[in-house]
């Protein structure tokens, strides 16, 4: 749910939903599903149920160190994915451990 504040900000979602929804498939990358829904005040971006949870819930509940193993392949299905934004000219602008699913 985003809070639409004024036509600058709805237009700046358009174009946002535009780019993610032109993005290839890739085993590292969610992407929303073809549906925009809008009320007088926000904007609902229908993304497709990811239940492994976060990055960042997994670092909360781990009990133990990451191993090099562990922390390289995390990088690398990061990276990933990313490399696909990159290629687009596309600049991710929150990468958090909370985004990464």
């Amino acid at each position: 749910m985003i809070p639409i504040t004024g036509l600058q900000k709805k237009e700046s979602i358009e174009r946002e939903v535009v780019i993610v929804s032109n993005l290839p498939k890739h085993d590292n990358l969610v992407l929303p599903l073809p549906t925009k829904i809008y009320s007088d005040s926000y904007f609902y971006i229908i993304m497709p149920l990811c239940n492994g949870g976060s990055l960042q819930n997994e670092i909360i509940s781990r009990s133990k160190p990451y191993s090099e193993d562990e922390i390289y392949y995390i990088f690398y299905e990061l990276i990933s994915g990313y490399k696909e934004l990159y290629d687009k000219k596309i600049l991710h602008l929150d990468i958090k451990p909370a985004n990464i699913l």
